[in-house]
């Protein structure tokens, strides 16, 4: 029903904000600090990129996320348990 389908997906949304809070963020935090000078520009705004939605992205984007997953073995693996935690509700 439809009361059913709302509370799930409000569910899925508290997960995703919670991982993105939890997870993504500290990490990111984390990260930045160790990469190198050079590539730290890559980096802006990097909690945003890897919590959103990969149908929302542009090519750009894409290319700074993979950019960001070869320089962060520990950022890749968030990024990609991200995108499996979001596969559920798929």
């Amino acid at each position: 029903d439809m009361d059913t389908a709302m509370a799930i997906l409000n569910n899925r949304f508290q997960i995703m904000a919670q991982y993105r809070k939890l997870v993504i963020a500290p990490l990111v935090k984390q990260e930045l600090e160790k990469v190198d000078h050079s590539v730290r520009h890559q980096f802006h705004r990097a909690k945003r990129l890897l919590s959103r939605e990969t149908s929302l992205l542009d090519d750009k984007h894409h290319m700074r996320i993979q950019t960001m997953l070869e320089h962060s073995q520990a950022l890749k693996v968030i990024y990609e348990k991200r995108l499996a935690l979001q596969q559920i509700w798929v």
